[in-house]
């Protein structure tokens, strides 16, 4: 079953839409959506707009932020800050070692990519990554949702630093996982994000599967009052809950009932 973006919105809570990212390698495919808005800003700014309910693309001219634009493969960086001389230089790092694995662990994409598509997730056809932007409580169970069909995620990495372009970016498109960002300071301000706010992105093809982990998980952790929320917000988005919703069990019952198995059977032993 292929899940939409509202399932999970509206699972989850998410007071903000779910974002798909297209990277636009060539200049035809970005001709090809004129009838698109086109927005000027840093990366952080236009993913937010996304996220707002705008539809829109951007390219080298209109990405005002050059890091954000050396992360996504759009503008090329020369050999001294693809080296992080520019980034020991301002103070962000100890020394230039530190700082050149710090670009390094960027991870800027070195193909070239002419512009990004960026709108909510149900309107962007062939996404490349879904980008979310939530709370620390809703990042757990997506991270839930992920760890139930593919175990621990295997490339998380974050340090406060070009956190939209690289983080939520560059990241998961070159590792092909899913990554979590705390968040920087030029995305929480350009961003508009709330301090207590984090990021999570996946390549598209791994958001079908967190989403059906996330399903899956809800009946063991979640108590009866957040299954009839959920319920009812399902509802309103005339959706339905998959399977059939046992309201009584609850967190920590399963794991109760099987100590209590294992007990017995040793006790009869």
């Amino acid at each position: 079953m292929k899940y939409t973006a509202e399932y999970l919105e509206a699972i989850l809570a998410l007071d903000k839409r779910a974002v798909g990212l297209r990277f636009l390698e060539f200049k035809k495919d970005y001709d090809a959506l004129s009838d698109l808005t086109v927005k000027k800003g840093s990366i952080c700014f236009l993913v937010r707009q996304g996220m707002d309910g705008n539809h829109i693309r951007a390219n080298k001219d209109t990405v005002t932020c050059h890091y954000g634009a050396f992360a996504l493969g759009i503008r090329k960086p020369d050999v001294s800050i693809a080296a992080g001389q520019s980034y020991y230089a301002c103070g962000l790092y100890k020394d230039k070692s530190i700082a050149r694995k710090i670009v390094d662990e960027i991870s800027y994409i070195n193909q070239e990519i002419y512009g990004i598509e960026i709108g909510p997730l149900l309107e962007v056809e062939l996404p490349d990554l879904v980008i979310i932007a939530c709370n620390a409580k809703q990042a757990m169970r997506i991270v839930q949702g992920y760890a139930y069909e593919m175990g621990a995620p295997k490339n998380m990495n974050f340090f406060g630093n070009q956190a939209m372009c690289g983080d939520l970016i560059s990241k998961p498109y070159m590792n092909s996982d899913m990554n979590l960002s705390l968040f920087c300071k030029g995305a929480r301000a350009s961003g508009r994000f709330e301090d207590g706010e984090v990021g999570l992105s996946m390549p598209y093809h791994q958001f079908d599967i967190v989403v059906e982990g996330v399903i899956n998980t809800v009946i063991p952790v979640s108590t009866k009052k957040e299954k009839k929320e959920i319920i009812e917000r399902l509802e309103e988005k005339g959706l339905e809950f998959p399977y059939e919703m046992n309201y009584e069990y609850v967190y920590g019952i399963g794991l109760t009932k099987y100590d209590d198995m294992v007990e017995k059977m040793q006790t009869e032993e």
